[in-house]
């Protein structure tokens, strides 16, 4: 049974020959009452106490389990977004790889095409170089004919004109 600072206060003690002083019982038992009342008001008030730290705890405790959670799957999208920068990063150097063998391709095939071009404007020099040789030494060969046929023109004016001076 609980005893309540109210049992205390209303106990009554049977009265014997020679018994205690019931004003020093009555005091005392009004002291006893009221240490028990401050006790039984300090536990109400630590099991208030506790209740609302208990509570505190457990809002605590969901708080760290929602930030784990959260930390977690902040990892995992961070390992995410890591995975998909590095297949991004491999498409553009992939893609860059390609670009650069095209343009090496292309400038493999240029040179040949300007190395042919230039080798036919190297015939091309030669053959004209030729023709102009040609035509030089044929516009050589008629001035000499010229020049010839004037001494020849010019030896037969002598001669006639010898001939006529004779």
């Amino acid at each position: 049974m609980r005893l309540t600072p109210l049992d205390i206060q209303q106990k009554q003690f049977d009265r014997a020959f020679r018994g205690l002083d019931p004003h020093e019982v009555r005091q005392f038992l009004e002291l006893c009452a009221d240490e028990l009342e401050d006790l039984v008001r300090e536990t109400i008030a630590l099991k208030e106490e506790v209740r609302a730290r208990d509570a505190l705890l457990a809002d605590t405790r969901d708080r760290e389990r929602a930030l784990q959670e959260a930390l977690v799957s902040a990892q995992r999208l961070a390992q995410e977004m890591k995975a998909q920068a590095q297949k991004d990063a491999e498409v553009v150097v992939a893609k860059a790889e390609a670009q650069a063998e095209a343009i090496v391709q292309d400038a493999h095939r240029r040179r040949t095409e300007v190395l042919e071009e230039l080798a036919e404007l190297k015939r091309m020099k030669v053959t004209f170089e030729a023709s102009v040789r040609a035509l030089v030494e044929g516009h050589v060969k008629l001035l000499d004919a010229f020049q010839e046929s004037d001494r020849l023109k010019a030896a037969d004016a002598a001669v006639l004109l010898a001939k006529r001076e004779a």
